[in-house]
């Protein structure tokens, strides 16, 4: 266990050296030339870094029911993202080559200390010793008053996460991955040092607790919580981060403002304290088309998500903007596996078969998207999964487009053609948002190739809140959205087709499967539980309980050219959503010239 383990910590602190005294060195004046500097992480040139100035996102849809407290929601983290931080964070300056950061599966090999400085792993992987950077301030905003970070703000964090102390004896429903953990105890040894202790071995816990994808590892205050119960009112946020929000109107907009004395520089340019911007504005626009014509007037500088029509238009009307590609949700397609048709594997061979996955990428992303199939786990999840080239053929062929044998597949099954040429009928509920596995247009593209083969589907188009219900409860009919490919903790990812499971979506009901996850779940070293997952995903790919559906969506993403040191990133793992924006910044001259403000 501690061999594999031993080298991704050390490859994580092999960074520490990048992050400077914020006290020790002056922030420097905005630079008033043109002189140009190479972008260690990508290879390119790009104008030195500027401070000062605002920019604006317009991401957001809505805000409603949103706060500032994850305790109480995992949405959250795209507002506390910004002023709340972790024991590590992804390496910012990472070659992009090897991690692109557009996606939010981050490997432990590339994360780095951020809140801890360093930390150990006990020989036998029951004991994890924190050493807490010195230096680090809360904001200086009531009832912190800047005071410094401790070892026992991070004892404080936790067991408001676990129950385990502090006077805390719920688990925040909301953080299971941190929550759940086996952990004995969290005591802070002194002032710098907080010392984790495993009741039993679990492979996922260090990690989860340096950077849990989620919400279970965010640092809160203690006298905002101890004085107010919680902090879901955005006017006693109080973070370690670099930016502080000062204002939220509801429906309009939420404003972050530098962090004057925030510890952290710049791990590509490290003599620069962040965040190089005076203030970042999040807009509320509900409609693509107003957030389309901010964009146009240079009123936002990013616009996220686009679909591959919008990407066309885009193109056309706007060829100044920089763009880049990022990986969509699967649009994959789960059976209920309980009941027939679909409780044969014959069946759900054919249902695969039956789609021309060439063909769907063609139309659906003019050929952009990744047609390369892939099981439980996605493509991120490096040595945990079999890549598509190594399966076997005879299972690498039950993913080809064979209508035929799709066609033979059923008559051996017992549903040969009827009189008006339908073998039998199912339905497919799908959420109407593609940001939840979905698209209404891919399912009825699905829909036309399965009638080919004499399969009649009937779409139910849903909001999202109605199909989780139904995904939950497993009272769905036919067919649901699918959750494969999944670039998150991958003992979770295959503990989601357990009999128990909540989002097991095909409903899948097989003991030798449970098996093989508990046995991964309780792998002794972390090379065996690799081997115990991929097994795992071998064995639900083999039973095609999902159908792959995509290809792989890519999603579209545009910004201004004078938001410089962006590279299409989308998180920097953890949780931190919008944490690149205290590591971008303006070219003044560029955006005057584009818009006629600076």
């Amino acid at each position: 266990y501690m061999t594999g383990l031993a080298v991704m910590c050390g490859l994580v602190l092999t960074a520490t050296g990048l992050w400077a005294s914020a006290a020790s060195e002056a922030e420097p004046a905005a630079a008033a030339d043109r002189e140009m500097v190479r972008d260690p992480a990508t290879g390119q040139m790009i104008l030195k870094p500027q401070y000062g100035g605002s920019l604006a996102e317009g991401d957001w849809a809505s805000d409603d029911g949103q706060h500032t407290d994850p305790w109480y929601g995992s949405a959250n983290r795209n507002i506390a993202g910004f002023f709340l931080e972790k024991l590590g964070i992804a390496d910012w300056a990472l070659d992009r080559d090897i991690l692109p950061y557009k996606g939010y599966y981050h490997p432990l090999d590339v994360l780095r200390p951020h809140l801890a400085e360093s930390f150990e792993i006990s020989a036998d992987g029951l004991t994890f010793t924190f050493h807490i950077r010195r230096g680090v301030h809360w904001h200086d905003k009531p009832p912190m008053n800047g005071r410094e970070l401790v070892a026992d703000d991070i004892v404080f964090s936790f067991h408001r996460i676990t129950g385990l102390g502090s006077g805390f004896t719920e688990k925040s429903p909301y953080a299971p991955n941190v929550a759940n953990l086996p952990i004995e105890s969290i005591e802070a040894t002194d002032e710098y040092t907080v010392v984790f202790k495993m009741s039993k071995l679990d492979l996922s816990a260090f990690q989860l607790i340096y950077n849990d994808s989620h919400e279970g590892s965010w640092i809160f205050p203690p006298e905002v919580i101890e004085q107010h119960g919680h902090m879901q009112d955005w006017k006693t946020a109080v973070g370690t981060g670099p930016w502080m929000l000062t204002d939220w109107v509801k429906g309009s907009a939420l404003t972050y403002t530098k962090n004057p004395n925030y510890w952290g520089h710049d791990e590509k340019f490290p003599e620069h304290r962040l965040p190089y911007l005076d203030e970042v504005k999040m807009l509320i626009i509900p409609e693509f088309s107003t957030r389309l014509a901010a964009l146009r007037a240079g009123r936002i500088a990013r616009l996220r998500r686009s679909t591959f029509d919008q990407w066309q238009a885009i193109r056309k009307t706007d060829p100044e903007l920089v763009w880049t590609t990022v990986p969509g949700n699967s649009w994959d397609y789960a059976m209920d596996v309980r009941k027939p048709p679909f409780d044969d594997i014959r069946v759900r061979t054919a249902m695969q078969l039956a789609l021309d996955l060439e063909a769907m990428n063609d139309t659906m992303m003019g050929g952009l998207g990744d047609t390369t199939p892939y099981g439980i786990l996605g493509s991120a999840t490096v040595g945990f999964h079999t890549p598509f080239e190594e399966w076997p053929q005879e299972i690498k062929d039950n993913y080809a487009y064979d209508p035929e044998r799709a066609e033979a597949l059923l008559d051996a099954a017992g549903y040969p053609r009827g009189a008006d040429g339908i073998r039998f009928k199912t339905k497919l509920q799908v959420a109407n948002n593609a940001a939840y596995h979905s698209n209404p247009d891919h399912a009825q593209l699905s829909k036309d190739y399965w009638a080919q083969i004499g399969v009649d589907v009937e779409l139910d188009i849903v909001e999202w809140a109605v199909l989780a219900a139904h995904l939950n409860a497993h009272t769905y009919e036919g067919m649901t959205r699918g959750s494969n490919g999944g670039n998150w903790n991958n003992i979770q990812a295959i503990g989601q087709l357990e009999t128990d499971a909540q989002w097991n979506s095909p409903g899948v009901q097989d003991p030798v499967y449970d098996a093989m996850v508990a046995a991964a779940r309780n792998a002794g070293s972390l090379e065996e539980q690799q081997e115990l997952i991929r097994k795992a995903d071998d064995y639900a790919i083999a039973q095609q309980w999902t159908i792959y559906a995509s290809p792989t969506p890519s999603g579209f993403i545009f910004w201004q050219p004078w938001m410089v040191g962006y590279n299409g990133e989308l998180t920097l793992g953890g949780g931190y959503h919008y944490q690149y924006l205290s590591r971008v910044w303006i070219d003044s001259d560029l955006r005057e010239e584009m818009t006629g403000t600076r």
